[in-house]
């Protein structure tokens, strides 16, 4: 049998930006810079770290995006699982969130884990919410060790 060698380590980004034009939730007032940032932040992978375009998946909530990668809750539960799925140790990951966040009393929630009694959740771009543990159980609990996961949330609630 032929020894297994090691596979060259991944690269992979998931880039959010949700403005909120479309949602029509006075909850959820729209907001002008969040696709901007995401512009910005992924010309900042593919000149200074090298990203290949094929390495990061942007998701934004514009008419020339197709609907697959608009940031819906069902779509961002979908892409957070490709970003994360087949990885091992060495891989990289990359996840950028713009757009609103919010907090739920752990009533709703029916979380007795946090001490403030809050949890705390994204909202996509069809106002559903997305909660913290949830996130944390995609994003975390399923990596394997020694993958690197670097995680920025730029949001107003």
């Amino acid at each position: 049998m032929p020894p297994i060698t090691p596979r060259k380590p991944q690269r992979r980004a998931l880039l959010i930006g949700i403005c909120y034009k479309h949602t029509h939730q006075d909850d959820w007032p729209e907001l002008l810079l969040t696709h901007r940032d995401v512009d910005r932040f992924r010309a900042l992978l593919r000149s200074r770290y090298d990203y290949a375009d094929d390495e990061i998946t942007v998701m934004k909530d514009d008419e020339a995006v197709p609907s697959r990668l608009w940031p819906t809750a069902q779509n961002i539960r979908r892409e957070l699982d490709r970003l994360v799925r087949g990885t091992a140790a060495g891989d990289q990951l990359v996840l950028l969130f713009c757009g609103h966040s919010d907090q739920l009393d752990t009533e709703e929630t029916k979380d007795k884990t946090e001490e403030d009694g809050q949890d705390e959740v994204i909202i996509a771009c069809d106002a559903k919410r997305i909660v913290d543990n949830e996130l944390k159980y995609r994003l975390v609990t399923s990596l394997h060790a020694g993958v690197n996961l670097t995680v920025r949330v730029l949001s107003l609630s």
